[in-house]
């Protein structure tokens, strides 16, 4: 299994989660997949923006629970990246 070095840094996945995050809102809001071109452009900076803010919270999330499982198994593999 190839092991890979997992940062376990909270602030560097902070800045990674919110870097995501807000490329996704602006990703929305202004390329507007998935029929969102059907809406105004204001309402789509209204809505759209609470995505960016959803997928910053999980990435949040997910943090402490993948440092568990890495002080748990004592490495980081591409399969639990993958899971992850």
């Amino acid at each position: 299994m190839l092991a890979l070095k997992l940062n376990t840094s909270f602030k560097h996945h902070l800045l990674i989660g919110l870097g995501i995050g807000i490329w996704l809102a602006l990703f929305l809001v202004f390329i507007a997949p998935f029929d969102a071109s059907d809406l105004t452009f204001s309402i789509r900076a209204k809505i759209l923006p609470y995505y960016g803010i959803i997928c910053f919270l999980c990435y949040i999330i997910l943090i402490p629970i993948q440092n568990l499982i890495f002080r748990r198994v004592g490495r980081w593999t591409l399969v639990w990246e993958l899971i992850s």
